[in-house]
């Protein structure tokens, strides 16, 4: 019996995370199928029907209400709302059965469909508004007519998009969205999970979405294409503790994929692309998200935008995130900020893979970009993996800034590249709580000093116990910046010159520690117990 109790509650969760199976036929309504039962709840409105398959909408008021018994249309019918303006709104309210779209719906205005039930549409589907939101969540209409945008709802639903929504604006909101389709907007498109949240929607069409954490399971899946060119996109969500520990509980929860590794909740994925000049992707502090496919912020006009992306957990595995600008590189975040400045929300466990690309590179003219990995290194658990490639490169300016950071740092076998093609390279700054650099890590400083400066920094101490033996042609700078820095092996230069800084207290475990710079400067501060070096 206990058994059998554990498996109902991972069913029924694990229904609730990935949609309920009959809800992907789109095929249970004829071609021709309209929607049934409207009344007109506030505004001047009018609807009629003035051929099989097609559905005129008419408004002449700025603001309007319709209930509907039901809300389908067929893969050969349309529905059509004429509206006064472009900023005219209608909010049309679902009272019974899931709403399946397989044909188009079309208006000149802001367009609200709301079902508590679920929204499904199809592959052969198409929307175009100046506006559209897609809600399973309720908003009442006294909200509505006040322009005040809460959004809320007790039950799970689910959102499913498999076809083509186009406006100045997109935005879905449900418990569970998965986008399979194409989603294109000017301006803003936002995908939101949970089950309290606030839309806000500016005189410029652009979105502000704020989600309380929900106390039933939420998630944001994105297999499709997003596109925003020069505009933002914003997929966010998060979750209450009680909802992580139902379902950490669940038998056999990590095998099945519900949780990760460590133990945390998958809210976000991303299988798809996003484009968009700025890209904000948001799993809330207790969630984790999933970062494959492809996140472009890139500009062929001028500087690039800006990626973030924040989680308790963040996987990036095989993904392509670039932040390329014609005249200058832009700023990628993941897991944090700049050595955990501002308000972002900081990751406890980052992970990019060998697989993985992060480019923030000028492409015309212009100084590379900024790029940060991090977790907090505050939290004695947090853990950095890097094994990526990660690029900053300028043009004619210097080459950008790169950060790995985390209390605990693993960077073998990464890539990093600050170059610049005239103008000075960027840096590569490493900074865990404690660093002990070991024969790996040593071989991954030594081979990336090629293609960036280096600064190893720690909040405590700095243990070198293998040789850092650069080989490359350039003239590199290599920054040694900790309380203090143990060094019990040499530090040589073969062929390009490699300058040395030692900004703090240096103690010499090995008795013959060697700086062999090639023509390099070697500055030290701080106490020194013995040393000795060749030029």
């Amino acid at each position: 019996m206990k058994r059998l109790k554990s498996f109902l509650t991972w069913l029924f969760i694990y229904l609730l995370s990935i949609g309920n199976p009959y809800t992907y036929s789109f095929a249970d309504i004829t071609a021709t199928t309209l929607p049934t039962g409207g009344n007109v709840i506030s505004g001047n409105i009018t609807i009629s029907t003035p051929e099989v398959g097609k559905m005129d909408v008419n408004q002449t008021s700025n603001q309007g209400i319709v209930n509907w018994d039901t809300f389908n249309v067929g893969s050969s019918a349309s529905v059509h709302f004429n509206q006064p303006t472009s900023r005219s709104s209608i909010l049309n309210n679902v009272l019974s059965g899931q709403s399946i779209i397989n044909g188009s719906i079309f208006s000149n205005g802001r367009l609200i469909l709301v079902n508590p039930t679920g929204i499904l549409t199809g592959p052969t589907s198409a929307i175009r508004s100046e506006g559209a939101i897609l809600s399973t969540l309720n908003l009442t209409n006294q909200n509505y007519l006040n322009s005040t945008y809460n959004f809320s709802t007790n039950n799970n639903s689910t959102l499913i998009n498999e076809g083509n929504i186009e406006g100045e604006y997109v935005a879905l909101l449900s418990p569970i969205i998965t986008n399979k389709g194409t989603i294109n907007t000017n301006v803003a498109t936002s995908l939101a999970a949970g089950d309290n949240l606030k839309l806000s929607i500016s005189d410029s069409n652009l979105l502000t979405v704020s989600v309380n954490p929900s106390k039933i399971k939420s998630s944001i899946n994105n297999e499709g294409n997003i596109k925003s060119q020069n505009g933002i996109v914003t997929l966010k969500t998060d979750i209450a503790q009680s909802v992580v520990d139902q379902v950490i509980k669940i038998e056999n929860a990590k095998a099945d994929g519900l949780i990760s590794e460590n133990g945390i909740v998958k809210l976000v994925t991303n299988t798809g692309a996003i484009t968009a000049k700025d890209i904000k992707i948001d799993a809330g502090s207790n969630g984790a998200s999933t970062i494959s496919g492809t996140l472009n912020s890139n500009s062929d006009t001028s500087n690039s935008g800006s990626v973030e992306v924040t989680a308790k957990e963040i996987d990036i595995n095989a993904a392509t995130i670039s932040a390329d600008g014609k005249t200058g590189g832009g700023t990628i975040l993941v897991g944090g900020d700049w050595q955990g400045s501002g308000d972002l929300l900081q990751a406890t466990y980052l992970n990019i893979d060998a697989n993985s690309k992060i480019t923030a590179n000028a492409l015309t003219s212009g100084s590379g970009g900024t790029i940060v990995a991090w977790s907090d290194i505050k939290n004695s658990n947090s853990l950095t993996t890097v094994s990526g490639t990660l690029e900053a490169k300028g043009i004619d300016g210097s080459g950008g800034q790169i950060e790995t950071s985390g209390a605990d740092l693993n960077i073998n076998g990464i890539r990093v590249n600050t170059s610049s093609v005239s103008g000075s390279y960027g840096n590569w700054l490493v900074d865990p709580t404690d660093l002990t650099i070991g024969s790996s890590e040593a071989s991954t400083y030594a081979s990336n000093l090629s293609s960036t400066d280096v600064t190893l920094t720690a909040d405590n101490t700095i243990t070198l116990n293998n040789n850092i033996s650069y080989s490359g042609s350039r003239n590199s700078t290599l920054t040694f910046d900790a309380t203090t820095t143990v060094l019990n092996a040499n530090i040589t230069s073969s062929n390009g010159t490699l300058s040395i800084d030692i900004n703090t207290i240096l103690e010499i475990g090995a008795t013959n520690t060697t700086f062999t710079t090639n023509g390099g400067n070697v500055d030290i501060s701080g106490v020194i117990r013995a040393v000795h070096w060749r030029k």
